[in-house]
């Protein structure tokens, strides 16, 4: 079978209780079919030959690659899939025979991650865990022709060891008729021997064991270091026209920290897992440790979307949250010194999804416009745990701000201030593993004046810790200050910490001592400034007109001449929903501090001037160094639209798989590129450049760079499709435009266009306009879906929509009832049993009363629209 698009997984599973490996190929058409490795031939087509830039990782050597891209392409993509088993999985190259060499390297957020590397020989370093999860890397090869890939997997069943090899035939810009596994059998490499002991001046078996004498102040390589016993490969001459590009060799050691040797497997519990302290435990997926204003009271609760659809809202002191050791990972020099860390490796959740991994972010959304004008103060209080906790920001260029540091001690500088309707995210640092008690202070004025305040614990699990009986009540239980030993490190420029701590080994389950021993938990709140004045009537923001600017300047319109609602600052997504078996594309409108879904044919979105930035060098795939380009950012900025998308409202009961995205045309004056920028700077992922396709996992909200090459007004054509789990394909296709740059945003915001949605460019919740015969569903207080799902969810039961309060009854009671909720949930059951029973019970009364709740808020709208009519 030969393969040369869509997207292909060597999928590891059981047949009969036997591990195996198999071809699993998905074309761009929905059409899934499975074959046996050796059957299988992979395209590389010549398409994918390209430079290597100067900028581009080590491992691609100089000259040029034919690279196959994790993201889709117009070539194959080439992934891995071990999801069906339940534990871990090693995949390891036993040989690599062809004309030239080849790479296997996935993007991280220090840099690639090189998995396999033929260019400094076929080792024992040529082999990587995967976590019963599904993933993709680049596929570099360094000539054209055919070759030979011979691997194994490996893994335990039933307490059993089993593994199974196979060999894959690639095809690289040649003709693959008659190739296949079967007729492509390569000889194992030779390797060097594995020591039986090791020589007085070579490191031991145990790299994480203290040495018995000091080093050598000045160690050099040792020569013996090199293998000696496998010869240069002779049988593949070098051309004398054109040399062949050669795999630069990796740096072993700090390609991978040190691991040692554990006692026992250690094995990750599921997601959402609850524990034998009635605690839940969240590692993989999206949450927010969200801030809620309920009955006059700031409170915080953790959202937890990592299963997509409705959110769950769960409380801090009920919830673990738990850091899997896949978040190990050098942190480069230039990014220590600005965090102030001196340890070379951490355990770091990035900024951007890493879908290994949890991903953590903040959030004050679902607080209503105009009621915390000042923002929400966040303070960090308390940290105690094995090492040093960081949170910070890296902007578009990877350039790392620290947000909230325990480096120095935990002090009134570790504080930061969220914004209204504010969603965001950054990278999540811990020094070493063991569990970690965050304590931190949440502090707003409302808008008449009241300062209300907040303080919560988050219990944290980093690395092969034990979460089994956890229980983050005990973070606030031990809060009395101990002393820290150790000396206290300094702020970046004086630079300090823990020496670096390997992960590896079960760790205690209580946290170690207090990191700021000089201080009590908390402090007292801090000061928040008094509300702005309201701006004035000649400055309006956000849908109505960019700020100086007329909302429809001259004369009135003529009939049928509309003013698109032009947005120029503030969160904006690209939605996924389903209404009626129908997929709508829509724009989420969060500028103007309720939440409206808006046809993205409807909208004119502003890039300002402001956006305008040069590009450092590690850009290659956005342009040149120095070159200019105008960019909305991954971080928000508050002055510049922030537009990221949204399958949120998607779950695995709505929809059967991930949506595919996909741009069809871009017309405008330059390049769009849209990528994710790693934490410590460089191209993470380029999710389109230009035209082309990305898939979205369902219950995703992300954010990207979208860079534009030129000022001029773009049109971006897109298609976004699903597959229902009736087998049923859905799409829709929309246009959305973007004026960038310094050009006036009214010249195509006023149209020639007599619908009904023209004037706002608004769709009624749970309603699109121009479409017909869906069902409006009802909405909460900041626009959002009120799901039926939500109690299928939650409770298990068959989906029902719940019936219309009446308005102005039901906020104050749902109100009550939350707070009392949230009470309930702090208290802790005297047995487990009655634990695990009550965070199921809160759960599925919370999502109850949120039904209820957007069934009053509907019902209340449709009244002061009526009342509206009569006194016009």
């Amino acid at each position: 079978m030969i393969l040369a698009t869509g997207h292909v997984d060597l999928v590891s599973g059981l047949e009969n209780g036997n591990l195996v490996t198999r071809v699993l190929h998905d074309t761009k058409t929905g059409e899934v079919s499975q074959h046996a490795v050796e059957d299988t031939v992979l395209v590389v087509a010549n398409d994918s030959r390209q430079p290597v830039p100067a900028d581009a990782p080590a491992v691609l050597g100089q000259g040029e690659v034919w690279l196959l891209p994790p993201q889709e392409s117009s070539t194959v993509q080439l992934g891995w899939s071990t999801q069906e088993l339940p534990g871990p999985v090693t995949w390891s190259l036993q040989a690599a025979t062809g004309p030239g060499q080849v790479a296997l390297y996935r993007s991280a957020a220090a840099g690639p991650e090189v998995l396999w590397n033929s260019g400094d020989g076929v080792t024992a370093a040529d082999s990587f865990q995967i976590d019963s999860s599904r993933g993709t890397g680049s596929w570099a090869f360094t000539a054209p022709g055919v070759y030979c890939l011979q691997f194994t997997r490996a893994a335990e069943v039933d307490g059993q060891a089993q593994s199974v090899t196979s060999t894959l035939a690639v095809a690289v810009d040649s003709d693959p008729a008659g190739v296949s596994g079967h007729h492509c059998t390569p000889s194992p490499q030779p390797q060097p021997a594995p020591p039986t002991s090791a020589p007085s001046d070579a490191p031991t078996a145990d790299p994480s064991s203290e040495p018995t004498t000091p080093p050598a102040p000045t160690p050099t390589a040792s020569p013996s270091a090199q293998p000696t016993v496998k010869p240069t490969p002779t049988a593949k001459p070098t051309p004398t026209t054109k040399p062949t590009p050669s795999l630069t060799p990796r740096p072993r050691p700090s390609a991978s920290p040190p691991r040692p040797p554990r006692p026992a497997p250690w094995r990750p519990v599921p997601n959402r897992s609850v524990n034998a302290r009635g605690a839940t435990v969240l590692n993989t997926g999206h949450i927010d440790v969200a801030s809620l204003l309920v009955n006059g009271r700031l409170q915080t609760v953790i959202k937890d979307t990592t299963q997509g659809g409705q959110p769950r809202w769960l409380s801090p002191a009920r919830t673990v949250l738990q850091v899997l050791p896949a978040a190990w990972q050098r942190v480069p020099a230039v990014s220590a010194q600005q965090l102030g860390l001196r340890q070379e490796f951490v355990y770091l959740l990035p900024q951007s999804q890493d879908q290994r991994l949890l991903w953590p972010g903040w959030s004050t959304e679902h607080i209503p416009g105009g009621q915390t004008p000042g923002g929400v103060s966040w303070g960090l209080t308390d940290v105690r745990g094995p090492g040093h906790f960081v949170l910070f920001e890296s902007d578009a260029f990877g350039r790392a701000k620290p947000l909230l540091s325990s480096i120095d001690g935990v002090n009134e500088k570790d504080r930061m201030v969220i914004g209204e309707r504010t969603h965001a995210h950054g990278s999540w640092v811990f020094t070493a593993p063991g569990s970690y008690c965050l304590g931190m202070a949440r502090t707003a004025r409302t808008a008449d004046g009241q300062v209300v305040s907040d303080t919560f614990y988050l219990h944290v699990a980093v690395g092969e810790t034990d979460v089994t009986h956890l229980d983050p009540q005990s973070c606030a239980q031990s809060a009395a200050p101990a002393p820290r030993p150790g000396p206290q490190p300094g702020r970046p420029g004086n630079p300090g910490g823990n020496q670096p701590h390997p992960p590896g080994g079960n760790q205690p389950s209580n946290p170690g001592a207090p990191g700021n021993p000089s201080r009590p938990p908390f402090f007292p709140p801090p000061r928040i400034a008094p509300p702005p004045p309201p701006p004035p009537p000649s400055s309006p923001r956000g849908p109505r007109g960019p700020v100086g600017r007329p909302a429809v300047p001259g004369a009135a319109p003529r009939s049928c001449q509309v003013q698109l609602p032009i947005l120029e600052a503030g969160h904006i997504d690209y939605a996924t929903q389903l209404n009626g078996g129908q997929l709508q594309s829509v724009i989420g409108d969060d500028t103007s501090g309720n939440k409206v879904f808006r046809d993205p044919g409807k909208v004119v979105l502003w890039l300002k001037p402001s956006a305008r930035v040069q590009l450092p060098g590690g850009f290659a795939q956005v342009g040149a160094p120095g070159a200019a380009i105008w960019q909305i950012p991954q971080t928000q900025k508050p002055d510049l639209i922030w537009l990221g998308w949204s399958t949120e409202s998607l779950t695995s009961a709505s929809a059967a798989g991930p949506v595919e995205w996909t741009i069809n045309s871009v017309d405008g004056p330059g390049r769009l590129t849209v990528y994710l920028t790693g934490a410590f700077g460089g191209v993470q992922e380029v999710v389109f450049s230009g035209p082309g396709s990305y898939r979205i996992p369902l219950g995703v909200h992300a954010h990207a760079n979208w860079a534009f090459s030129a000022e001029g007004v773009y049109r971006i054509n897109s298609t976004q499709t699903v597959t229902l789990p009736s087998g049923q394909r859905v799409s829709d296709t929309e246009t959305m435009t973007i004026v960038v740059g310094d050009v006036d945003p009214q010249s195509v915001a006023t149209v020639h266009d007599c619908s009904a949605t023209s004037a706002s460019g608004g769709l009624t919740p749970g309603r699109a306009a121009g479409v017909t015969g869906l069902p409006a569903l009802p909405t909460d207080a900041d626009g959002f879906k009120a799901a039926p799902q939500a109690h299928a969810l939650a409770a298990g039961a068959a989906p029902t929509v719940a019936p219309t309060a009446k308005p102005g009854a039901a906020r104050p009671f749902i109100r009550e009832a939350l707070a009392q909720v949230a009470a309930a949930s702090a208290e802790q059951p005297a047995a487990v049993a009655r634990q695990t029973g009550a965070v199921r019970q809160d759960e599925r009364l919370i999502a109850h009363l949120l039904i209820i709740l957007g069934g009053a808020l509907s019902a209340g709208s449709v009244t002061l629209s009526v009342l509206r009519r009569r006194l016009r």
